[in-house]
């Protein structure tokens, strides 16, 4: 149920690919991606066979396994495609970049996402949460009920960066996604540097190869 950038046409040859309607709507139409300041991803429309084959507006449950898979979509978070992932029988629910571990998210504006959006959508989450759940972030170590209960309040404090950035003359919108932070000047030298590879990839050199393998994945997927 994730849209892999650059995989999806391989992934779709060995299952199908369930996603939110914005996924497939913005997967076949492209645009740019950002934070509507320094960030800006230029996407090209991608191959129908890339395209999810099976979407959903609101919710969708897959039988499959022994488990009862539920997807749920929270608007406005990440993007406005996002979908929670709920594994009950494993206690397992990965929230994609909806929830992330290093540090500030990169919020993207131009893909319908907002910071206030994420905030909503996990903290409807929260409360559906079981003691022992593992949660798979979109980015970062596996996560327990704390740790998305200390993101939330993380994201709680970016009024107040917004509200420094609109006194300092800053764009409103590019605030909000943090431009301007050192949280998100990070995210930013990870995206330009590093083409958005995993952290702890990058920290440990016995996975040199595989990062290099990765970096040219995405570059060849970007040229495609």
């Amino acid at each position: 149920m994730k849209t892999i950038v650059g995989g999806n046409e391989y992934f779709q040859k060995q299952a199908p690919i369930i996603a939110h309607d914005n996924v497939r709507k913005r997967l076949a139409e492209g645009g740019t991606a950002g934070n509507l300041g320094s960030l800006k991803f230029e996407a090209k429309p991608q191959p129908k066979e890339a395209l999810p084959i099976l979407t959903f507006d609101h919710d969708v449950t897959v039988h499959l396994n022994g488990e009862d898979i539920r997807a749920l979509h929270f608007p406005s978070g990440h993007t406005d495609g996002d979908s929670i992932i709920f594994f009950p029988q494993s206690s397992v629910v990965p929230m994609g970049d909806d929830s992330v571990r290093y540090g500030f998210p990169f919020i993207d504006l131009g893909g319908g996402g907002s910071v206030e959006g994420m905030i909503a959508a996990c903290e409807e989450v929260i409360p559906k949460l079981p003691a022992d759940v593992k949660v798979i972030p979109g980015h970062g170590a596996v996560a327990n009920v704390d740790d998305v209960r200390a993101y939330v309040k993380m994201l709680k404090d970016t009024p107040c960066r917004r509200s420094k950035g609109r006194a300092g003359g800053k764009n409103a919108r590019s605030t909000q996604a943090g431009e301007g932070s050192g949280a998100v000047e990070k995210v930013e030298r990870r995206f330009r540097d590093h083409r958005h590879v995993r952290r702890d990839a990058l920290q440990r050199p016995d996975r040199q190869a595989g990062r290099e393998t990765h970096q040219a994945q995405l570059s060849n997927a970007a040229n495609s």
